[in-house]
């Protein structure tokens, strides 16, 4: 057997196939559908990637941005506490 994983906005995506040409087949399918981190692993455990490294953008929200929170500031020694 030879297995698909990959993520989707629902999260984890698991399946299978009898063989490699209908496992990457399927690979293929779940990337042009919006999955990310798409592999095949055919059972000697070799891994074939076919995929994204992250999820795709979305646009942001209304009154949101895209743009990471800054993390915290750093407080100093010698900062009253």
């Amino acid at each position: 057997m030879f297995e698909i994983n990959g993520f989707d906005t629902a999260g984890v995506v698991s399946l299978k196939r009898l063989s490699l040409a209908a496992a990457l087949k399927k690979a293929k399918e779940l990337t042009e559908d919006g999955c990310w981190d798409v592999q095949v692993v055919d059972p000697a455990g070799r891994v074939y990637t076919r995929s994204r490294s992250r999820p795709p953008s979305r646009p942001a929200l209304p009154g949101h941005s895209n743009h990471h929170q800054r993390p915290f500031p750093r407080l100093s020694a010698s900062a009253d506490v």
